[in-house]
């Protein structure tokens, strides 16, 4: 046992390094700088878009509208039931016209429309249009453009090879482990050579992943894993594949340097993706091809945080292989 392993700081140092916190860290971190930049978006959006689209209309009491008839500065008016809107001439530029509101009487004013026949005004009598198309414009379009945006960019990424809508912070996560049905095997034991007493190994796991439960009934485990140790070129993966074709089971083929990237978590998201999936087309075999790219040598050197991503990655795999990730 070495001293780092005795070194109570160093523990509580990987316990704040649970790949699961740390990836809950970034996906809060992403979204909340996100909405950073919605809401400046937004901000933008209604200032120098919309805030020239809507021209605000302005509101004047009634004693005053009628003083504006009789001034002739009201150019057009819409005469409601609640309400009075039109247009006038600008106080500051007598050529340009800005929009007004005012309340309308209860019951009505018959004089009004006197007035405003005696000084040539346009006017007609109908119900105002809703402000409700102007709030939506400022306030719930900007709302889908940022929320499509966020939307077709997600799946854009996540289509890119990025993993898919469960792998963490845009589907980072996600294992790219490659799945081979049972019927789309063809491999077996025949078409392998100079591995006898690998094979004679092997067939006590194929006996397992055929019969789990007449097994389980004897109080039997099934193997947590098969350690194939050799040179390149020796035939392991033809051997993990060949077991898999026997047993007739899924085999989900992946190699280790996958589960070493340069973002913080996302090794160990991805163990824990590929063991998911697994578990979900169990019984089935997963084969991890040169699987010491995420087995750092204790107290080794850290060469930009290499090996600490490495052991995010490694810890979760041994976990399932032990059965205690369910």
């Amino acid at each position: 046992m070495s001293k780092q392993d005795l070194d109570p700081k160093k523990n509580d140092e990987n316990k704040n390094n649970d790949p699961k916190q740390e990836l809950r860290k970034r996906q809060v971190n992403f979204g909340l700088s996100y909405l950073f930049v919605a809401l400046i978006g937004m901000w933008l959006f209604q200032q120098f878009i919309l805030s020239p689209l809507l021209v605000r209309e302005s509101e004047i009491p009634y004693s005053e509208l009628k003083a504006k008839i009789q001034a002739g500065a009201i150019t057009e008016v819409t005469l409601g039931t609640d309400r009075i809107v039109g247009t006038m001439k600008d106080p500051n530029d007598a050529s340009k016209t800005v929009p007004f509101t005012t309340v309308a009487i209860p019951g009505g004013d018959p004089s009004l429309i006197t007035e405003l026949d005696k000084v040539g005004v346009k006017y007609d009598v109908s119900e105002p249009a809703s402000p409700i198309g102007n709030l939506l414009l400022a306030y719930v379009l900007p709302l889908v453009l940022i929320g499509g945006i966020w939307y077709f960019g997600y799946r854009r990424i996540a289509k890119s090879g990025l993993g898919g809508l469960g792998g963490g912070v845009m589907g980072v996560g996600k294992s790219k482990a490659t799945e081979v049905k049972p019927e789309d095997i063809a491999t077996t034991y025949k078409d392998v050579g100079g591995a006898d007493e690998a094979i004679e190994e092997l067939k006590e796991v194929i006996q397992f992943l055929k019969e789990p439960e007449s097994f389980a009934r004897l109080g039997g485990r099934i193997p947590k894993g098969v350690l194939l140790v050799g040179p390149p070129g020796t035939g392991k993966t033809l051997l993990a594949k060949a077991t898999a074709g026997e047993a007739h089971v899924p085999f989900f083929e992946t190699s280790g340097s996958e589960f070493v990237e340069m973002f913080v978590g996302v090794g160990a998201a991805r163990v824990r993706d590929l063991f998911e999936q697994a578990r979900k087309a169990a019984p089935a075999v997963i084969f991890i091809d040169e699987i010491d790219a995420v087995a750092p040598s204790r107290g080794g050197a850290n060469r930009f945080g290499v090996n600490h991503e490495r052991a995010r990655a490694l810890y979760p795999s041994l976990l399932a292989i032990r059965g205690f990730l369910r």
